[in-house]
């Protein structure tokens, strides 16, 4: 007969069991080549579990890599962006600036050519009334500005100053309504009185005789009739040539040849007779 309770090894005799034979292994293992095969048989079968166990840490440095990676280009990307931007700010600028270089250069090459003594000055508004073509330049009476003078640019008559105070001047543009200028075709010598169209429209010849040598694309002068605009500073180009049947005057169109509606400087006439004594003749001047 088999016993009721049979008696259970001991814990510590298991242990002590358990230390002796991986003592023994130990040296074994240490001291021959008996466990090599065995050895490699267990590592072999172990691989997937080892393979299995790295998974989660993998995971979780994969997915730290993309966040880690996706921030960091997030970033770069946006630091690209704010230089491009800045870029392109600092192209506009310097572009403005060579622009308004060689239109600085234009203008003095402009002064060269003419007789009269001409001061440069800045445009630094423009009248907002469509119905009225004005502009106001920086300089003023301290400059020996005076009301009457004549303004041209690089190309051809701007208009005249109507009003001036100590620091600005305001400039009555040629196309504005209530001006008219005195001009002759460069071809034929024929003279007429062109007014102006209205903010930067077209300038306007009304009761022109239908058998006046006039032709599209003649270039008007002016002519210096009345002593308001100097003699032969280009003005406009005739555009059109209407003449109704049975009228015996025809009606002209001519586009002003100075920039009218984009310029930041113009240049005021002053005559040799009543040039300050600090300008010289023909010399383009700042006003300091």
């Amino acid at each position: 007969m088999k016993p009721l309770f049979q008696k259970r090894v001991g814990i510590g005799v298991k242990a002590s069991g358990l230390i002796f034979a991986c003592v023994i292994l130990v040296s074994v293992d240490a001291s021959t080549l008996w466990l090599k095969s065995f050895k490699t048989l267990a590592g072999t079968a172990l691989e997937p579990v080892l393979m299995i166990s790295q998974w989660p840490n993998q995971a979780a440095d994969s997915f730290s890599v993309f966040f880690t990676t996706r921030k960091t280009f997030r970033d770069e990307i946006e630091r690209l962006n704010l230089q491009i931007l800045t870029m392109r700010t600092s192209t506009q600028k310097m572009a403005a600036l060579l622009q308004e270089n060689n239109r600085l250069r234009q203008l003095l090459g402009s002064s060269e050519r003419i007789q009269e003594a001409v001061l440069i000055t800045e445009v630094i508004g423009v009248d907002p009334n469509p119905n009225h073509a004005r502009i106001t330049v920086d300089k003023g009476t301290s400059d020996n500005v005076a009301i009457g003078q004549a303004v041209i640019d690089d190309r051809g008559l701007v208009g005249k100053v109507v009003a001036s105070t100590l620091g600005t001047s305001t400039i009555l543009l040629i196309t504005d309504q209530t001006q008219a200028v005195p001009v002759r075709s460069l071809r034929s010598g024929l003279q007429l009185i062109v007014e102006g169209g209205g903010g930067f429209a077209d300038l306007v010849g009304r009761h022109v005789p239908g058998t006046a040598d006039l032709r599209v694309g003649d270039t008007l002068v002016t002519s210096g009739l009345g002593q308001v605009f100097p003699n032969g500073y280009p003005v406009a180009v005739v555009s059109q040539f209407e003449q109704s049947q049975g009228n015996p005057f025809a009606t002209i169109q001519a586009k002003p040849l100075a920039h009218l509606s984009a310029r930041s400087h113009v240049l005021i006439l002053f005559s040799t007779a009543v040039m300050p004594e600090n300008y010289s003749n023909g010399a383009a001047i700042n006003g300091q």
